[in-house]
């Protein structure tokens, strides 16, 4: 509340607290579902709307659910908005459900609540004393990521005087304004970035494979390119039709693995479901297509390069 009231920089501000299961009963077999308690204006500070009914209001005891949960336990029920589910042993009224994709602020969230102040993690007096809620907002129309930071650090110092006993209201205490698709994808960006690496060097493994069987092919070939030159054809030519034969291997290696790439998007989005932010928007579209087709013609041509001007 205090940061709401002294924010100037920011549009709206809210807050979520860490994830926590609730047994969920009443709907056929009981089940274990990730909650997540926000703040009730979180959809308007992300700029997004339900698929069905509204967001929060001013009512307790209300849930919104995601798109994955609705599907899964009600089956795609257009009239699920009123319902009351039981979770944690208490009732609650269903308001909405979240579009397909939505991931806030991690995937495999099944259901938000509201009032994230009152979290059941923690007992009232650790509430107290612990920093257990998580702050994020809406930057207003042409504030910069260093006026907000700068803010902050104000909003810090006066959240430390005015609170000394709380476990965040250290003087060192780290304070700087994240846009939030880098908080998002920070814990899985060296991951990816790790599969990045492994590929390159898998793609380098098999380019020096290659070159080695174009090279062996083509010092095979050498009597066939003795009496080409002796009929006249000049190393330029032969060296060109060696590269043209690298692009199309080349090319018909890159067609092989773009459609199995394709084939395997479903069972990728299955695996990363769970543990990469926005995995369901994975899919195989124009830009995916034409970084794999110049991949390939720049590898036949780098690694075909060498090849051909050696056995030319």
């Amino acid at each position: 509340a205090q940061i709401q009231s002294s924010a100037r920089n920011y549009s709206a501000v809210g807050a979520y607290d860490i994830e926590g299961d609730l047994a969920f009963t009443g709907r056929g077999m009981p089940e274990v579902v990730k909650t997540i308690r926000v703040t009730s204006n979180f959809l308007e500070i992300l700029g997004v709307s339900p698929l069905l009914g509204s967001g929060f209001g001013t009512s307790d005891n209300t849930v919104l659910i995601g798109f994955d949960f609705w599907q899964r336990t009600f089956y795609g029920d257009a009239h699920v908005v009123g319902q009351t589910v039981n979770l944690g042993g208490m009732s609650y009224t269903i308001l909405g459900v979240l579009r397909a994709g939505f991931a806030f602020p991690s995937a495999g969230i099944d259901v938000w609540l509201s009032h994230p102040q009152d979290s059941p993690a923690f007992s009232p007096q650790s509430r107290a004393l612990s920093p257990f809620l998580t702050i994020f907002g809406r930057l207003s129309p042409g504030v910069t990521l260093d006026q907000a930071t700068a803010e902050l650090k104000v909003m810090q110092t006066s959240y430390a005087r005015s609170h000394p006993a709380m476990l965040d209201a250290k003087p060192k205490s780290a304070t700087a304004a994240v846009p939030l698709q880098q908080n998002i994808v920070r814990q899985v960006q060296p991951e990816l970035w790790l599969l990045f690496g492994a590929t390159f060097v898998v793609l380098l493994i098999a380019c020096a494979n290659l070159a080695g069987l174009l090279l062996a092919r083509a010092v095979a070939r050498s009597t066939e390119f003795a009496v080409r030159s002796a009929l006249g054809a000049s190393r330029g030519r032969i060296v060109k039709d060696l590269i043209l034969e690298t692009l199309a291997l080349s090319s018909l290696g890159g067609i092989a693995g773009a459609f199995l790439a394709f084939l395997c998007l479903a069972t990728v989005r299955h695996i990363a479901g769970t543990h990469l932010p926005r995995a369901s928007e994975i899919q195989f579209d124009f830009p995916v297509t034409a970084f794999a087709i110049v991949l390939s013609l720049l590898a036949a041509i780098l690694f075909g390069l060498a090849p051909s001007l050696s056995a030319s």
